[in-house]
């Protein structure tokens, strides 16, 4: 659908003008490292005893990481 849209010159002009104010603005590499920081505080409780409850079961396929390891990844961003 977008691909679509994207064909229309008046469309193409909005979308990517939108995109640049938001570039400016509301993602902001600040804003964003706000943002993760406080959704990071709200599942930092959580994330042990998501580690317990599923890595006996996750059988070698994907498991969810240890509190070290998740906190590094918040970190990294």
């Amino acid at each position: 659908m977008l691909q679509n849209l994207l064909r229309n010159d008046e469309f193409r002009r909005d979308f990517r003008n939108r995109f640049a104010d938001l570039m400016n603005d509301a993602w902001t590499p600040e804003r964003m490292h706000q943002m993760i920081d406080e959704n990071a505080a709200h599942m930092a409780e959580e994330v042990s005893a998501n580690y317990a409850q599923w890595t006996p079961v996750c059988g070698g396929s994907y498991c969810p990481p240890d509190e070290g390891s998740w906190q590094w990844a918040v970190d990294q961003v």
